[in-house]
């Protein structure tokens, strides 16, 4: 079974820093809030190379 550390808060209190943080500790991945959107639009077939790739036509 894989398990997940999820952090979560207000703005600017130091939740990235915490996560990397413990991420380096304990080797872990690290995946912050873009990765796992990024991950999510892949899986429905959303080209996400470059840093546009949420723009839509419409």
């Amino acid at each position: 079974m894989r398990k997940s550390v999820i952090i979560s808060g207000p703005p600017a209190v130091g939740k990235t820093t915490v996560a990397k943080g413990l991420a380096t500790e304990f080797n872990l991945k690290f995946l912050g809030g873009g990765d796992i959107l990024k991950e999510l639009a892949k899986e429905q077939g959303f080209q996400t190379d470059g840093d546009d790739w949420w723009d839509t036509s419409d």
